[in-house]
């Protein structure tokens, strides 16, 4: 018998489909449930690096050694690595760094001992690489990190070097006594790297002798600077110092037109009058202008900074007589800013220097300053203008940090004219106290290709200083962030900055002469008197003074002061007028303390 044809609703079609899909799903709910918790313990694998290939040899090792004056016990186990200092952990290698072996020796040739790490990590160091090279924030990358002990470094243990990336599966690595690394691929294969003044690079064939020799001779060149730094002659000694940004936000252009009396409009000169015998006992003074100074533009603060001219005279008065111009504000107002802050500094006395905008149909005329017969090059770079550009057409510009060809072929001109070479690096990170592995690595490469001094600002907080030993023998300085000189900022760090204070010392080059405007050689005058000789330079006695910013209420009369003439009576009464509810005295001093090695920071009058 026929079945009778039934017509089904479409509620009827729809229910019979969702029961249909609904058998389905729990069909394959198993498989799709399997294939999720398969998915996530890779996933959760992968990032806890127990996917890392099978040949990493994963070492558990303990030994005594030297770093600096001082015998540590250092432990690698679990893939961490401990330095232990008197029964107590005093280091630890990073939180993600996945340690396989270690090794202790002297890889720079400085006549200590160096901690040198072999690890694997997640990505190439993320937001911390330089930016000429390429990002990796994903994979698992193999590495070698190098680090000094530092008594006096709050983090212990500086990591002087890290490679972004090896380039070869390492297995396995060794040093020789002569600093030689040798590193064994996976498959047996073995590389030799060297230490050549900022970095390990690989040894081609033949090349290992003559490496020896070149450090052998740097170190004869040192010995014989040291040696000639304990005789007499005609030196040259200029006392130096470096101040961070002068920041002049509303507050204190409110105030310095309040302070003004007859027919000035603004008077500045309270804001630097307790510096102001020091700065001017120095045989020269460096500041970085952080806000365009002209009289093209009523004042403004940020976001687009225009500061009265009286500011500029204030700090001529106080002793500065060089300008750093090149920062991220340097084009808040334009070209016609830039014209008429350019027009500002030009109309001061000729001892004074102005540097920063580079005119782009010459950008390799060096700006030189010379004094005491010693000519010093400034050069000035900036991370960046805040995304603002003036016309295209125009002919003055700053110079970018990522213009890297262009910075070393200036640094190479500069050694050529000068006999010492300051930079000063506006980069960082703002309100970060540590330096980041982009700007250890920029200042290395920019002390390589002829800096001697780098002034850092930028960061509105006070970081560390280091010494590098260039390739051609030179011990170069870099301080990677003064702070802020004077601002209207409200948190303790903000209102923390640093001094650089030292001596350079100029010894005449013997047997060197340089040549007069004709081409024409220069030496003896006829009267005995040695005429443009060339100088060796080096830097002495370098220290990091603490200033501090102080305003009464509702930032009233902002101005600068030593940290050695504050009081804590004085901290605690202010406290209230900033907006930071751990401020104080102590806390102004542990923050210097943990971010600013004792070889540099002066305390001195300081109250502890």
């Amino acid at each position: 018998m026929k079945r009778p044809y039934v017509q089904m609703s479409n509620n009827e079609n729809i229910d019979q489909k969702i029961k249909n899909n609904s058998i389905n799903f729990m069909k394959w709910l198993p498989v799709l449930l399997a294939v999720i918790s398969i998915t996530i313990v890779i996933f959760v694998l992968y990032n806890q690096g127990l996917l890392l290939p099978e040949w990493v040899e994963w070492n558990e090792k303990e030994n005594r050694y030297f770093l600096g004056k001082e015998e540590f016990n250092i432990t690698l186990s679990n893939r961490i690595t401990y330095a232990t200092l008197k029964n107590e952990i005093v280091w630890k290698s990073n939180n993600g760094y996945y340690i396989s072996d270690f090794l202790v020796g002297d890889v720079d040739h400085d006549g200590e001992n160096e901690l040198l790490l072999l690890f694997w990590k997640r990505g190439s160091f993320g937001e911390h690489l330089p930016f000429w090279i390429p990002k990796n924030d994903n994979d698992w990358s193999q590495h070698i990190a190098v680090y000094k002990w530092k008594e006096s470094y709050s983090y212990r243990l500086d990591p002087v070097w890290v490679t972004s990336k090896l380039g070869i599966d390492v297995a396995s690595f060794a040093m020789d006594e002569d600093g030689v690394v040798t590193l064994t691929d996976k498959d047996g294969g073995k590389t030799e790297w060297y230490w050549r003044s900022w970095g390990l690079v690989l040894l081609k064939e033949g090349e290992r002798e003559a490496e020896l020799a070149r450090t052998k001779q740097i170190r004869e060149t040192e010995r014989k600077l040291t040696e000639a730094a304990g005789e007499a002659s005609e030196e040259v000694t200029i006392s130096f110092c470096a101040a961070g940004d002068n920041l002049i936000h509303e507050p204190i252009y409110r105030a310095a037109k309040k302070e003004a009396e007859g027919e000035s409009k603004y008077d500045f000169s309270y804001v630097y009058e307790n510096v102001k015998e020091y700065i001017s006992a120095q045989d020269l003074a460096f500041i970085n202008v952080e806000t365009l100074i002209n009289d093209a533009f009523p004042p403004s603060a940020y976001p687009e900074f225009s500061t009265p001219v009286e500011c500029g005279e204030a700090l001529y008065e106080a002793g500065f007589r060089i300008f750093n111009l090149s920062n991220n504000h340097s084009y808040d107002q334009g070209a016609e800013g830039v014209l008429s802050t350019e027009k500002f500094f030009a109309g001061l006395p000729a001892d004074s220097l102005a540097t920063g905008f580079y005119d782009t149909k010459d950008l390799y005329n060096i700006p030189i300053y010379e004094k005491e017969g010693v000519k010093l090059a400034f050069l000035n770079y900036t991370y960046g203008t805040n995304g603002k550009e003036v016309p295209g057409d125009f002919e003055r510009r700053v110079i970018l940090l990522s213009e890297t060809e262009l910075i070393r072929e200036q640094l190479t001109k500069a050694r050529e004219q000068a006999d010492f070479v300051i930079v000063s690096c506006h980069f960082g990170k703002e309100g970060s106290f540590q330096v980041t592995d982009e700007q250890r690595t920029l200042a290395k490469a920019l002390c390589e290709w002829g800096a001697d001094l780098i002034i850092g600002t930028h960061p509105h907080v006070a970081e560390d200083a280091q010494w590098f030993r260039t390739g051609d023998g030179r011990r170069a300085l870099v301080c990677y962030s003064l702070g802020n000189f004077v601002s209207a900022m409200n948190k303790t760090g903000q209102l923390t900055g640093l001094l650089l204070s030292c001596k350079l010392v100029c010894r005449p080059q013997e047997g060197k002469k340089s040549e007069d405007e004709t081409g024409k050689e220069t030496g003896e005058d006829g009267k005995g008197n040695r005429e443009k000789v060339e100088y060796t330079v080096s830097i002495k006695d370098p220290k990091l003074i603490p200033v501090v910013t102080v305003y009464g209420p509702y930032y009233d009369r902002p101005q600068v002061r030593f940290l050695s003439d504050y009081s804590r009576q004085e901290a605690e009464a202010n406290k209230k007028n900033y907006r930071d509810s751990e401020y104080s005295y102590d806390r102004i001093l542990k923050l210097l303390k943990e971010n600013v090695s004792g070889e540099f920071l002066d305390l001195s009058g300081v109250s502890e």
